[in-house]
């Protein structure tokens, strides 16, 4: 999808997607996370907006024209590293204090979800968090729904969960929000 054209959910101009990009990044205050993690990070769209914010961004995502089109994107900004990788088999080295799972966690089983969110749990420094978003409408490439993955996720995931909420919007342009904490300890 991404060779036939750069942006092919209109990452850069969907009313949706601004519209979940603002919503997170209320989350993610100026100069308070020090190591990001993005997963699936499609043409780097939030990527960008988080390294105004945050110390460092490590980036992924699983095609190569998408990682392309992100470096384009990110090339000003020397606190993000980009990677093409799939996240059942690449997790950039180190620990986290902020993980931003967004609109991928559809695509995994529900056993390859609870191994993922565990897998990144154990990567986040106490008091770190794990910020997930996903989209809750209806797509046949999706394994999962969006209200299925964070339900699966505040079932499984070894951190505490302190905020959630849900965005109906209109038509099919509803999402999910979930923060989770990692608790002292850890």
């Amino acid at each position: 999808m991404y060779r036939a054209t750069k942006d092919p959910w209109s990452f850069a101009s969907s009313e949706y997607e601004q519209k979940r990009y603002a919503t997170i990044l209320n989350f993610v205050p100026v100069g308070v996370f020090r190591r990001v993690f993005e997963p699936g990070c499609s043409i780097g769209e939030l990527t960008a907006q988080l390294a105004q914010r945050c110390g460092s961004v490590t980036a992924i995502d699983i095609a190569d024209a998408a990682i392309e089109t992100a470096r384009e994107r990110c090339r000003q900004f020397e606190n993000v590293a980009l990677h093409q990788g799939s996240l059942l088999d690449h997790i950039p080295t180190g620990s986290f204090d902020l993980v931003i799972f967004s609109e991928i966690g559809y695509y995994f089983s529900k056993s390859q979800l609870i191994d993922i969110a565990s897998t990144l749990a154990a990567r986040i420094d106490h008091p770190g968090q794990l910020l997930a978003v996903h989209w809750t409408g209806v797509s046949p490439d999706h394994l999962l729904g969006g209200e299925n993955v964070h339900n699966i996720m505040r079932e499984h995931l070894p951190m505490e969960h302190v905020h959630g909420e849900s965005h109906t919007g209109t038509g099919s342009d509803g999402f999910v929000l979930d923060i989770w904490r990692q608790p002292a300890g850890k």
